[in-house]
């Protein structure tokens, strides 16, 4: 039983060291049938859902072309968005409201949002950092159920210094990113997805060294 604390999350990471392929239906297999027990696991933890970190910190799962040279980006983003799909209506299965905090989703991805150009924003995604993402979030968004919410927690946010700057996330995250969502799925979005504003305590403590080159020369 939790007491003060009301708004708990597990944590799921996407990195794994087997190599996951998205073409690869029995990895997908067990991959639903793990996040149907995790959705069990929150469900008898009374948490409210699930804290999804994206970021690789083995083999990476959103680079392109990665493993997958035979075929085009479209092709891999058609595939990855349905994985995405099969995804949250997993964590659903023993969750039908789950919350899914994802320390990156849509909002990551601002360099590219205001270009109107299809083809030149596809050209700077695949120079940024997790191209394949997006399409996961398509894909979550498309699976969600309507109690769902798919909260992008912007851990950009680490490092704001201004209000400004979480006015500017606000807007970027519910409006500017909506480009990059179907236009069939915009109205869901509007009601599906929240903002969450990432906090680092050490670094607004300011308890966080960071190294630089300094440190390391003699005076």
């Amino acid at each position: 039983k939790w007491k003060k604390f009301t708004d708990n999350f597990l944590t799921l990471y996407a990195a794994s060291k087997w190599k996951m392929d998205w073409f690869n239906d029995e990895h997908w297999n067990v991959i639903v049938k793990n996040m149907k027990l995790f959705s069990l696991a929150v469900r008898t933890g009374n948490c409210v859902g699930v804290c999804f970190d994206p970021e690789p910190y083995d083999t990476d799962p959103w680079v392109y072309p990665g493993p997958y040279k035979d075929k085009s980006f479209d092709q891999i983003c058609d595939q990855v968005r349905r994985r995405g799909r099969q995804f949250i209506i997993a964590l659903q299965e023993h969750m039908p409201e789950v919350r899914v905090l994802s320390l990156f989703q849509l909002g990551l991805f601002g360099h590219i949002v205001d270009e109107p150009n299809p083809k030149i924003r596809q050209e700077k995604l695949l120079k940024k950092w997790m191209p394949l993402l997006p399409a996961f979030c398509i894909g979550m968004l498309e699976g969600a159920a309507p109690g769902t919410v798919l909260i992008d927690g912007n851990e950009s946010a680490y490092y704001y210094e201004s209000h400004h700057n979480y006015y500017q996330a606000y807007h970027l995250i519910r409006q500017r990113v909506q480009t990059l969502v179907p236009k069939e799925l915009r109205k869901k979005y509007n009601s599906n997805v929240q903002v969450g504003m990432a906090l680092y305590i050490d670094q607004a403590l300011g308890k966080r060294t960071v190294q630089t080159i300094s440190q390391f020369m003699t005076p």
